[in-house]
């Protein structure tokens, strides 16, 4: 059994590609021995489940408007204790009238940095008037285009990729798996970013070498099995049995790299030998652990994550809670704050944190009301934050006021465009935004660096 029938086999992002396609497409990396790009990289951090913006920031420094939020929202203000029985503190935040949720102590790090390096973004987002589901908000932020437009399912990393003729398959790594819209994906195009589970699951498996168990496992014995038997002189056989080939190469060089960028790894608790700072053992410590690994293995320049628990429908902040589980979603908060911490502290360890841009975003951000369940439901505006040496850090966008507060429907419209957004973060990788985003008239915001 070929190496390729290990448990985490690479899986390719467009599964709808047809057969006469196959062909064509570039699915997997031409030259497995090209070295990690130099210069500027880009993470996005997808925050699923639609992220009330009120909770990460809030704007204390505003009298007025924080005495209208607690009108609105009572449970934000509830009295709760930490674990020692000290009240939680929220965290200020340099020349700032707002502040951070207690748990997100790497972002006020940044933020307090001179110059600083964490750029809060208010109300920012889709400008639409319709919320929608939580899946065609995200294809929203993920595309860059609002809804109702005529546009491809492109997610905006790919858009990058397309516009720039870039076809190198690492050039995109995608730890969530995959799937269409995503940031990092695409429906129809001939690039194929690289997506997969976990660079772990390519050289530290237990049936590394032997036949694979499990779901998996047999999908790969079976398609093996069914490309090994192809035969004929067709094109159609002949570009499976190329892609298999290269799908052999590409799985033996994801396992070199992890290999060499993790060393000595547990599989117990997700830890590499060769880090300067371990990640945590979360699901987004280990998608930024293995795209810090990719940016400094492989040629790899865009790293796409998601993380969820962001939902709060119900029972934002229940009577009786754990209070270290502060505002219901304090638990997020903090796996994202020390997933975040260890990436920034092994990227500054190899010299790539200067050249760093990580864009978190979600779907969408939450009424300005309770309902009755003590949660809030989907709305417009929610918080966008850019982390990384190449960010200019600050508050941008407009303050809140006391009469959007008192808005009782759809919450907060967004008033930052997510594709200006992905505009600066284009313009400061030294590419053209309007090759990327065609006809689409930008608003610079000044968030990234001039390279």
């Amino acid at each position: 059994m070929s190496k390729v029938s290990r448990r985490g086999f690479l899986k390719i992002v467009s599964a709808g590609a047809t057969a006469s396609t196959l062909g064509m497409s570039r699915l997997f990396l031409r030259d497995a021995s090209a070295a990690p790009i130099a210069g500027r990289k880009v993470v996005n951090v997808f925050l699923n489940g639609g992220c009330d913006m009120f909770i990460p920031v809030q704007p204390t420094g505003f009298g007025s408007v924080m005495s209208q939020l607690l009108t609105n929202r009572p449970t934000i203000g509830a009295p709760l204790l930490n674990n020692v029985g000290a009240p939680f503190t929220r965290l200020s935040l340099n020349g700032s009238n707002y502040t951070l949720h207690d748990q997100m102590t790497e972002f006020q790090t940044l933020f307090n940095r001179s110059p600083s390096e964490c750029a809060i973004l208010l109300k920012g987002g889709i400008v639409t008037n319709n919320t929608g589901s939580h899946e065609e908000a995200q294809k929203d932020h993920q595309t860059g285009v609002d809804s109702g437009n005529t546009v491809d399912d492109t997610g905006w990393i790919q858009k990058i990729m397309e516009a720039n003729a870039i076809s190198d398959s690492y050039r995109v790594i995608d730890l969530t798996g995959g799937g269409i819209a995503t940031g990092a994906t695409v429906q129809s195009a001939q690039f194929r970013p690289t997506a997969l589970n976990s660079l772990a699951d390519f050289g530290y498996r237990a049936e590394l070498g032997t036949t694979s168990t499990g779901e998996y496992g047999f999908r790969m014995a079976t398609a093996q099995s069914i490309i090994s038997s192809a035969n004929g002189t067709g094109a159609l056989p002949a570009a499976i049995k190329q892609n298999w080939a290269q799908l052999n190469q590409t799985v033996a060089a994801v396992g070199t790299a992890f290999t060499t960028g993790c060393g000595t790894y547990n599989s117990n608790n997700g830890t590499c030998s060769l880090l300067t700072a371990q990640f945590p053992n979360t699901g987004i410590g280990r998608q930024l652990r293995d795209i810090y690994i990719s940016f400094r293995q492989l040629p790899t320049q865009f790293g796409y994550a998601e993380t969820g628990g962001y939902d709060v429908h119900e029972n934002s902040d229940p009577q009786g809670q754990n209070p270290n589980a502060r505002m219901g979603m304090s638990a997020r908060l903090r796996d994202l704050n020390l997933a975040l911490n260890a990436f920034r502290l092994n990227c500054e360890n190899a010299g790539i944190w200067s050249d760093m841009i990580i864009v978190i975003n979600s779907e969408f951000g939450r009424t300005n009301y309770e309902n009755v369940t003590k949660g809030l439901d989907h709305a417009d505006a929610s918080i966008v934050f850019l982390l990384g040496g190449a960010v200019a850090g600050g508050m941008y966008g407009q303050d809140f006021t006391v009469a959007e507060l008192q808005r009782p429907q759809n919450g907060i419209d967004a008033q930052i465009k997510i594709r200006d957004v992905y505009c600066d973060i284009i313009q400061g990788l030294s590419l053209n935004p309007s090759a990327v985003f065609p006809g689409f008239t930008r608003t610079p915001l000044g968030i990234i660096r001039p390279a």
